[in-house]
């Protein structure tokens, strides 16, 4: 009987006799979709042994999660593929793809943009060394001729990171964390060395507990898995500070439902969906090291919400025998707050069920959420001189938050004489030397104030009047809209005016309200705003000067 099937029983025999459930352990769970994942993923692997992305080309990165995923499964005694012979074949025939794509200096590529990269190696080196480290403690016979080739790619790329660069900033802690594991298996003060040359511009973490690129769905993750890595391997507990400082920071940014706010980010997932699966290794690990029972549920939270998704951290659960350990006892996540983050010009508000987040300096200043039914931007624009596009510093005032921006237009007088140019070339001639005359100035402000079950935006647009303005709401796709006010805005699709009285977006069981209704002409995507946001629009529209309350209200 396998270990498995024998804690599986005991449990059983647990319930059968009073003494109450056998406790969790979660690596038990992790198998099934370990080897449902290592299973998946035997179809993509090409002829050489390595993998390709999408578009058929050769991914480095690929083969090393491929990799990983199948040693976790083999190396799990737990697991059906446990010293399959077929899986050690193919994970053979994968290291030696790695090895043979590594260029001369060790470095691999990236191939949609970083060539001979050092931190690209570094996020590669991530699961190798990890498998590496696993095989070394399973000492396996029939494993030795990978092991050879595994041992060779580490040493190779050890060499590279010893000396290579770097693009931004996080890659120094991916860089750090790879040359620890490659100290660790193969000791080299050189790789220690470099390790000190790095960690020596200290730690880009700001006094929120944000990494310098604020990356909330992906590098404030890597930062904290990095820094967790090293710290382990480096026997350096000071570096395990801003992880615990990051971590604490993140309970403040999931939306309900999982979801993170992302809109402080200035990386790709800038705006984009995200949850906190990333974490969930820094949190399982700091929550036992630390007794902390906020971290533990938060890793209760992902293993709850993405226990399909997690056998990918089965080859960490068996490198470090930490993450098996009993969590403390968890303690309730924060749910009910009003915060605000001056240095980010950011706001997020949660109330249980719904939140709002507030961003300054953004088109975006306002997203709402209660369910599905989610508000994924309010934005204000108007036709002023081709850059009414609404973005204004956020601040606190009036027992809520205000945004305000003044715009000015005007017109160019002919130049004096000696600025002329005989040619009549206007590309050429010095624009600033034009005098300016004409002048018209637009004003908006936004207040927003949290009331009962939602927010009131008020909106006050002033000073140059007959300008048009409009309102854009973008709702996030998947649900219904309804309301005995809504007409379809002109040459667009999904897309409506709120003319009157108030709209309602329900999805998933849960809806928001939108109102009242203000419309004063049908056109919505000004000349100068931003391109509408995909999904379904709703529009409020007016001229200046104009004031309304727009109000949004989970219902």
């Amino acid at each position: 009987m396998n270990r498995r099937r024998f804690l599986q029983g005991a449990g059983t025999a647990a319930l059968a006799t009073g003494a109450g459930a056998a406790p969790r352990d979660i690596y038990l769970e992790l198998i099934q979709p370990a080897e449902q994942a290592a299973e998946k993923s035997l179809a993509r692997q090409q002829p050489d042994g390595g993998l390709a992305d999408d578009y058929e080309i050769p991914s480095p990165g690929a083969t090393a999660g491929f990799l990983s995923a199948l040693a976790a499964v083999y190396a799990a005694p737990e697991s059906r593929f446990h010293r399959d012979a077929d899986l050690l074949r193919r994970m053979e025939r994968a290291a030696e793809s790695l090895v043979r794509v590594q260029r001369p200096d060790g470095t691999i590529d990236l191939p949609s943009t970083n060539f001979g990269s050092p931190p690209d190696t570094g996020f590669v080196l991530e699961p190798v060394c990890a498998v590496a480290a696993v095989l070394r403690t399973c000492r396996y016979e029939e494993t030795r001729k990978l092991e050879a080739s595994l041992d060779a790619f580490i040493r190779r790329a050890g060499e590279a990171l010893a000396v290579g660069g770097i693009h931004t900033p996080n890659h120094r802690w991916v860089v750090v964390a790879a040359l620890a594991r490659c100290h660790r298996l193969f000791p080299n003060p050189r790789y220690l060395s470099r390790i000190d040359e790095w960690l020596a511009e200290g730690i880009d973490q700001d006094a929120d507990g944000h990494f310098t690129e604020r990356s909330v769905g992906v590098y404030n993750a890597a930062c904290d898995n990095m820094l967790l890595t090293a710290a382990r391997l480096l026997e350096r507990p000071a570096l395990l500070d801003p992880v615990r400082k990051n971590l604490e920071a993140m309970l403040y940014f999931v939306r309900p439902g999982g979801e993170l706010a992302t809109e402080i980010s200035r990386r790709q997932d800038h705006f984009a969906p995200a949850t906190l699966r990333p974490y969930y290794r820094a949190y399982k690990y700091m929550a036992a090291r630390d007794g902390n029972g906020r971290f533990a549920s938060a890793a209760e939270a992902i293993e709850r919400e993405h226990a399909g998704q997690l056998g990918g951290e089965l080859i960490h659960f068996l490198e470090v025998p930490e993450l098996r350990q009993a969590g403390p006892q968890p303690l309730p996540l924060p749910e009910d707050y009003n915060r605000f983050w001056p240095s980010y010009e950011f706001a997020h508000v949660r109330r249980g069920a719904y939140d709002a987040t507030l961003l300054g300096r953004d088109s975006r200043f306002f997203s709402f959420r209660h369910g599905g039914a989610v508000v994924e931007a309010v934005r204000l624009a108007s036709a002023f001189f081709g850059k009414g596009q609404f973005a204004a510093p956020l601040v606190r005032a009036s027992g809520g938050y205000r945004l305000e921006q003044t715009l000015d237009g005007d017109y160019l007088q002919p130049l004096e004489p000696k600025d002329r140019r005989a040619d009549g070339d206007w590309l050429k001639m010095p624009r600033d030397r034009r005098a300016r005359s004409n002048r018209f100035t637009l004003r908006s402000k936004v207040e927003i104030h949290e009331v009962e079950r939602g927010f009131d935006i008020a909106v006050d647009v002033g000073g140059t009047d007959r300008v048009p303005a409009a309102i854009e709401i973008a709702l996030r796709p998947g649900g219904r809209l309804s309301g005995d006010g809504l007409r379809p805005a002109p040459r667009l699709t999904d897309a409506h005016l709120l003319a009157e009285g108030y709209a309602t977006y329900e999805a998933g069981g849960r809806g928001v309200r939108i109102g009242p209704g203000f419309r004063r002409h049908a056109w919505t995507q000004l000349r100068g705003a931003e391109a509408r946001l995909p999904g379904l629009s709703l529009y409020l529209t007016g001229f200046a000067p104009f004031k309304h309350t727009l109000e949004v209200r989970a219902v």
